[in-house]
C-alpha cells in the first residue's frame, strides 16, 4: 500500500513538473509583425530593435559515410533547423511544408501558429547564428513558395530560421 502511494505521489509530482507534461502548441502574439510589412509615413524610419544576446551556432548533424563511399561521391551539407509557422487556417499546411523540408534535408519542426501580418511566405534567420542567412538564402531557393528572405524581427520565438507560411505558399 505504501508502494502505490509513493507512485502516486511520483505521478502527480512529474506531471507538474514543466517537463513532465508536453506544452501545448504555441501562437506567436499578434503583435508579432514584420516590420517590412508594417506601412510607414514618408520621411520616417524604423526604430532599432533592442540588443540581443549572442546566441551559438546551432547543433547539426552531417550524414554519416560509409566505408564504400568513392572520393567523387558528395556529402550533403548538415542544415540549421527550421521552424514553422502556420499563418492560415489551414492546420495541414504546416505538416505539408515540413514534410518538404525534411524530404530535402532539412530539419524542420511545428512552432504553432502565427497570428500576425505577414504578406507573403517568408524565411527569417536570426542574424547573430553563424550561417543563417546563407542557409536561409539556400532555403527560400529550393523552395520557390518562400518569396522573401528577412532578418528576424522582435516577437518571433528564438530558432537559427523560422518559416512563417501564409495563404500564399502552396
Amino acid at each position: 500500500m505504501l508502494a502505490g502511494i509513493a507512485l502516486v505521489v511520483i505521478a502527480v509530482i512529474a506531471l507538474h513538473h514543466p517537463k513532465g507534461a508536453q506544452a501545448p502548441r504555441a501562437t506567436v502574439a499578434a503583435n508579432a509583425t514584420d516590420p517590412e510589412d508594417s506601412p510607414q509615413p514618408s520621411g520616417t524610419t524604423r526604430a532599432a530593435t533592442s540588443p540581443k544576446t549572442t546566441k551559438s551556432a546551432p547543433t547539426t548533424s552531417a550524414a554519416p559515410t560509409s566505408p564504400s563511399s568513392t572520393p567523387t561521391a558528395t556529402t550533403q551539407t548538415a542544415h540549421p533547423s527550421v521552424l514553422v509557422l502556420n499563418n492560415t487556417s489551414d492546420t495541414a499546411m504546416t505538416q505539408l511544408a515540413i514534410s518538404r523540408f525534411k524530404a530535402k534535408g532539412w530539419p524542420a519542426t511545428d512552432g504553432g501558429s502565427f497570428d500576425g501580418a505577414i504578406l507573403t511566405p517568408a524565411v527569417y534567420y536570426d542574424p547573430d547564428v553563424s550561417g543563417a542567412e546563407s542557409a536561409a538564402t539556400e532555403l527560400s531557393k529550393e523552395f520557390p513558395a518562400i518569396s522573401r528572405v528577412r532578418e528576424e524581427f522582435s516577437g518571433l520565438p528564438a530558432a537559427p530560421i523560422i518559416v512563417i507560411l501564409n495563404e500564399d505558399y502552396s
